[in-house]
């Protein structure tokens, strides 16, 4: 059975996506090296409100989806020659947040990621992957690569380095440097940069 979700209309969508947190599954194919600990992790390079950045994978959770069937379709839609290593029913290692900025918790010390699109609450996975992974022809990945966790590319979506470290970890020893007003001020100059390379842009194609 279709899920219904396929075919909301767009509108309807960003009025739901506005209105209520949507629940989305974080994905960060992992490497172990022989004595289990991770080695490196998989980021893609996407486009984003940012310009283009490096970050997991991942996505919304459909309705009458399993979190289970929803990894394994992120993965599948981002990736070819991908298989996740997931069990029937996994369970997420880290719970993490996302909002746009005029809900943002800033007055808080809690940990959250950047998304101007909308407000999403994230079950986060380290997985394997079984195959040599590449970008699929019509996915949002426009490279894919493995990074050693101690040489992570830049630049970053906002608030997915913090994703990464606690979720491999398991710890929150980053808590003491997350300034989440650096990190504001990161996404705005991420964002202004873009939208005058966009401008730019626009200004030569008139000029044509």
């Amino acid at each position: 059975m279709k899920n219904r979700t396929d075919h909301l209309p767009q509108e309807l969508y960003a009025i739901i996506e506005s209105s209520i947190p949507i629940v989305c599954v974080d994905i960060i194919p992992v490497i172990l090296d022989d004595e289990g600990e991770v080695d490196s992790v998989g980021l893609i390079l996407r486009k984003s409100p940012f310009g283009p950045v490096w970050c997991h994978l991942g996505g919304r959770v459909r309705y009458g989806e399993t979190v289970g069937d929803a990894i394994e379709r992120h993965v599948h839609e981002t990736l070819s020659g991908a298989e996740p290593i997931i069990e029937i029913d996994p369970q997420p290692d880290y719970v993490y947040q996302w909002f746009p900025d005029a809900v943002a918790p800033r007055a808080t010390s809690l940990p959250f990621g950047t998304d101007p699109r909308k407000h999403a609450v994230a079950l986060s996975f380290a997985i394997e992957v079984d195959g040599d992974p590449t970008p699929t022809e019509k996915g949002e990945a426009l490279e894919f690569e493995y990074f050693a966790v101690d040489d992570l590319p830049r630049p970053l979506w906002p608030g997915c380095e913090y994703l990464i470290d606690r979720i491999i970890d398991g710890s929150d020893h980053l808590d003491d440097e997350h300034d989440q007003q650096d990190e504001y001020e990161e996404v705005v100059e991420l964002a202004t940069e873009h939208a005058e390379n966009m401008s730019n842009t626009e200004n030569v194609k008139s000029s044509d």
